[in-house]
C-alpha cells in the first residue's frame, strides 16, 4: 500500500496538482491477533497468509479521483490591427487527482466484513479487553494503541 501511495505520480503522471488525504498505513496489533486467534485458534504465519491479505483488502480503500477545471488566466497578445501587446482572458483545463486512503480498521474488519459469529464476535471483544493475556507483546511497539490520523498533503505542479 505505502508503495502504491509513493508512486502515485509516477503511475498518474501529468497532472497540475495532486491531493492526498491518507489515513496512517498501520493497525493495532492486540486487534489483528484477536482476530486471527478466533479465526484460527492455534496458527502459523503460512497458514494465515492469505487471510492477512484479505484483511488488509477490507482494512484499506484506495480512491482515485480525476477532476478537469475550467480556470481562466490572463495572457499578452499582440493585436494584429495596431501591433500592441494587449491583455486577454484565455480558459485552459486544469487537471487534479484526488488521492484518498481509508483505513478501517482491523476491528471495523473483524465485527463487519468476517462474517463472525455471535460467539466469535465474544471471544474476540474477551480477547481485545484483556489484550490477549499478553499486553505484554506490544508494550514497546509505540503503534500498538495508536488512532487513525489523517494527512491531507497537496502538491501542485507549475506547468510552464
Amino acid at each position: 500500500m505505502q508503495e502504491t501511495i509513493d508512486n502515485i505520480e509516477t503511475y498518474y503522471p501529468g497532472y497540475d496538482e495532486y491531493n492526498y488525504t491518507l489515513n496512517e498505513i498501520s493497525h493495532n496489533p492486540f486487534e489483528l491477533a484477536a482476530l486471527l486467534t478466533v479465526l484460527y485458534e492455534d496458527y502459523t504465519p503460512s497458514e494465515v497468509a492469505s487471510m492477512l491479505l484479505t484483511i488488509m483488502d477490507e482494512q484499506y480503500e484506495l480512491d482515485i479521483e480525476e477532476v478537469v477545471e475550467t480556470r481562466t488566466r490572463t495572457v499578452t497578445e499582440i493585436d494584429p490591427d495596431t501591433g500592441d501587446e494587449i491583455e486577454v482572458e484565455e480558459e485552459y483545463e486544469y487537471y487534479i487527482l484526488n488521492v484518498t486512503l481509508t483505513n478501517h480498521g482491523v476491528d471495523y474488519v473483524a465485527r463487519n466484513k468476517m462474517s463472525l459469529t455471535s460467539e466469535q464476535l465474544q471471544r474476540y471483544e474477551v480477547l481485545l479487553e484483556t489484550f490477549g493475556n499478553k499486553k505484554y507483546l506490544f508494550e514497546d511497539d509505540p503503534y500498538a494503541h495508536h488512532s487513525l490520523v489523517n494527512i491531507r498533503i497537496t502538491i501542485f505542479h507549475l506547468n510552464i
